[in-house]
């Protein structure tokens, strides 16, 4: 679990709820100045921010400044970009992932979730090829919930 008080990162961090973004209000070391953009990007295409030797990602920032807790699974970016860290774009996936091959840095995988997202239980087996685990959940989930849109609309 996180070791930051929410002390800690109200006297370092300001929330800006339109954006979903943070900005420095305390410089944590010193090349970072007051006012800056916080965060940065990483490997897995999300945004965190580094305090006091602890990286959190961005989503669960405006989780926990929003719900005044942090989430207690994972977080999906509804529009699947995940730089974009607006509350309404955010939203709980709770249930099991079961990986059924992996290979090496490459990884063929069939994802079979049942997952509650914004109130709605559904369950669903994808299958996904890419080089990341984490990437590949959210590949499977993010196509799958267009293709949902799309015949929905």
């Amino acid at each position: 679990m996180i070791d930051l008080s929410k002390q800690d990162l109200l006297e370092y961090l300001r929330y800006n709820k339109a954006e979903g973004t943070f900005t420095w209000v305390k410089s944590p070391a010193y090349r970072v100045r007051v006012g800056d953009n916080a965060g940065g990007l990483r490997q897995d295409g999300c945004i965190s921010i580094n305090l006091k030797g602890t990286s959190i990602k961005v989503q669960n920032l405006v989780w926990f400044f929003e719900y005044n807790s942090f989430p207690p699974s994972k977080i999906f970016h509804k529009d699947g970009n995940t730089c974009n860290n607006k509350v309404e774009n955010l939203t709980l996936v709770e249930g099991e992932v079961c990986y059924t091959s992996l290979t090496g840095r490459k990884a063929a995988i069939t994802i079979k979730a049942e997952f509650t997202l914004d109130g709605i239980t559904y369950t669903k087996s994808i299958e996904v090829t890419e080089t990341r685990t984490e990437q590949v959940i959210m590949a499977g989930l993010t196509n799958w919930l267009n293709d949902m849109k799309k015949e929905n609309l």
